[in-house]
């Protein structure tokens, strides 16, 4: 079984590229419920997973995820099954144990995880998954603010996105140095304006033969249910938009000046270049980034209950397990 990781900041394409993925024959690439991202920072709440009952209760709850996230995964997984398929006892065995299955019963065998930021567990996912590729998909980081800006979910501060975004990037770059032939960089840019050979150039990386379907991504089932869900993803049941970057010029002044005096030297290493010179770039002291973090929280409980009932209803039921799984591994 092939694995792959789609890895980078969200908002740069990763979606639309799952979706193009997904449409391949031998490929299963899910809408992720980001397991271990969800799940990793409290796993010492689990207590000793040596102990069957808590590793049941740690499966038990990454079934959870998979069972309530708003795009169905369409896989039938039993705790029992993964419990004895498990050889190690972490929550990186079990999401390979449940991804290795879901694909299985697929009948593919390929899977592709779009959890962006599970390139912050890169060491982890190497010691469990033996030859991973990953696929490091990059877009401008003054596009990825505009986006996070307009969309229902995620940072709501130009600061804390851009800054998100650089940490991001050099995490990406780390594992570039240490995988070597593994890993694939692509541009979001390069994506929409050049899909086909884009395309074809990812298959090659995989090991897999381009299919002319894959340009019809947006047919699929998958795409459709994604755009009746959410706003955020109300583009991928199109044709790709190539003229959909650059919009970062609708940005304030004082916002561009911003993302560039974070990101400026990480851009020029991506092939981006900022619009400022150096000698307009600033520094925030701790202060003011404290009040950019606070207004940031701010921001995203304001965003999130000017949502539509319809958005907030998609949500629902995967806002109650995560709850389920708070309360029950609370110490």
């Amino acid at each position: 079984m092939q694995s792959t990781f789609i890895i980078g900041e969200q908002r740069s394409g990763s979606n639309l590229l799952r979706l193009i993925l997904n449409t391949h024959s031998e490929v299963f690439a899910p809408h992720p419920p980001h397991i271990i991202e969800r799940i990793q920072p409290g796993i010492n709440n689990y207590g000793d997973l040596a102990d069957d009952e808590n590793f049941r209760t740690l499966i038990r709850h990454v079934l959870l995820l998979i069972e309530k996230n708003p795009i169905s995964w369409d896989v039938i997984l039993s705790d029992q099954q993964v419990f004895e398929l498990c050889r190690e006892r972490t929550i990186f065995e079990i999401f390979r144990v449940v991804m290795d299955l879901s694909a299985g019963q697929k009948g593919d065998n390929n899977w592709i995880c779009k959890s962006n930021h599970n390139v912050f567990w890169q060491e982890e996912i190497e010691d469990t998954i033996q030859n991973a590729k990953y696929i490091y998909l990059y877009r401008d980081p003054r596009d990825v603010v505009l986006s996070f800006l307009k969309t229902p979910v995620g940072d709501k501060h130009p600061y804390i996105i851009a800054e998100k975004w650089n940490e991001i990037q050099k995490k990406c770059f780390e594992l570039k140095e240490k995988v070597g032939g593994r890993f694939l960089s692509v541009s979001y840019e390069g994506l929409i304006t050049h899909p086909e050979e884009t395309i074809v150039r990812i298959c090659s990386f995989l090991g897999l033969t381009f299919q002319e379907k894959m340009l019809s991504y947006f047919d699929d089932d998958d795409a459709k249910k994604a755009s009746q869900i959410s706003q955020q993803w109300e583009n991928v049941s199109k044709p790709i938009l190539a003229d959909n970057y650059g919009k970062y010029k609708q940005l304030k002044p004082e916002e561009l000046i911003m993302i560039e005096s974070l990101c400026s030297k990480t851009m020029r290493k991506l092939g981006y270049s900022p619009a400022l010179d150096d000698k307009n770039l600033v520094t925030c002291s701790g202060q003011e980034i404290q009040a950019f973090r606070d207004l940031n929280e701010q921001l995203k409980e304001q965003f999130f209950n000017s949502l539509s009932p319809s958005e907030i209803e998609v949500r629902k039921d995967l806002k109650l397990a995560l709850e389920l799984i708070q309360n029950e591994v609370r110490v």
